[in-house]
């Protein structure tokens, strides 16, 4: 059984194969070396019960895999305590590690990536299309400025509640590809039994958003960049509404400027690519921007992709200029 301990330096959870009790290790984030502990000197925190009775996922979509069908998924004792599925220990990102990530995923599953990606943009824009269309006539019944008032705000209901439904299904499609597990286009349309959450998390966010952009536009953009991640917490750990923004307010600490600073240089880069190559890039940079976050998500909760899997690493993952950090190699 590992050996897991704290750095006592950084604090940072290491893990360290059987046998290695009282040799040296160096720990991969701070330097400094200390002796193994003769058994794991880690206690996991207890688990709030209350926040325990979240619903659990439907059966519709994959689970989070299980510690021990996995050994590189972030371990329990990483968790936070009020998460009673999955792991969530809030961590700083890197613009472009998160992007490098993406890209090498990106590359490694871009045929389920595209097709699920654009299978679920195009649904999306569909169902966008169609209710608009129906509500359209209404705000021409009545006419005037009242019917200018009506259409808009029946039609962004409508938006919120298609993107409510969709978007927790594309969370749960991308998380398991960028944690290399087997995606099911299915899952895209799994976020029925979680609407209601998803449209009033939607909500929250669309009106903080607007409130934000009308003082002066930058307390929008941190309003959104602060509950960016609740769609995400809610698929992947099935929360309530306050829950899922609460989490998402705590894994984007120290992130805001990060996650900003990567759609827009993202975002810039997705420009050149559709212009140059006549709209036809726009085809392939959805599916990479809707990876992205899926991947991110991953980063700022702590939890690992499937380049930590591959690799091998049985730490806890954190970004890095130097990317993901290999185990303490113990000095013989």
């Amino acid at each position: 059984m590992s050996i897991e301990f704290r750095c006592e330096s950084c604090g940072k959870l290491l893990r360290t194969p059987p046998g290695t009790e009282g040799k040296q290790a160096k720990c991969p984030q701070c330097g400094s070396v200390q002796t193994i502990p003769s058994e794991s000197a880690f206690t996991p925190p207890p688990r709030d019960p209350e926040f325990m009775k979240a619903p659990a996922m439907p059966s519709s979509a994959a689970p989070p895999p299980e510690a021990s069908a996995n050994p590189y998924s972030s371990p329990t004792a990483m968790a936070d305590p009020e998460v009673a599925a999955g792991g969530f220990h809030p961590s700083r990102i890197d613009l472009g590690e998160t992007f490098s990530r993406t890209w090498q995923i990106y590359k490694s599953r871009l045929g389920a990536t595209l097709g699920g990606a654009l299978l679920a943009w195009f649904m999306m824009a569909v169902c966008n299309g169609l209710t608009n269309a129906l509500i359209a006539p209404i705000g021409m019944a009545i006419g005037d400025d009242a019917g200018l008032a009506v259409n808009f705000i029946l039609t962004q209901l409508a938006s919120i509640a298609v993107s409510a439904f969709f978007l927790v299904g594309i969370a749960r499609y991308t998380l398991q590809i960028a944690r290399g597990q087997p995606a099911e286009i299915g899952q895209i349309f799994s976020g029925g039994p979680l609407f209601l959450r998803a449209f009033a998390i939607q909500l929250v966010l669309f009106v903080g958003t607007a409130i934000g952009m009308l003082l002066l536009i930058i307390p929008g953009v941190i309003v959104a960049l602060m509950l960016s991640q609740s769609i995400f917490v809610l698929a992947d750990h099935g929360t309530g509404v306050g829950d899922s923004l609460r989490l998402s307010m705590t894994a984007m600490k120290g992130n805001k400027l990060t996650l900003f600073a990567l759609y827009l240089v993202t975002g810039l880069l997705a420009i050149v690519v559709i212009v140059f190559t006549c709209f036809i890039g726009f085809f392939f940079v959805v599916p990479f921007f809707f990876l992205m976050t899926a991947v991110v998500y991953l980063g700022v909760t702590g939890q690992a992709t499937m380049l930590d899997v591959a690799a091998g690493y049985e730490t806890e993952r954190g970004f890095s200029a130097t990317g993901a950090m290999p185990p303490p190699e113990p000095n013989a």
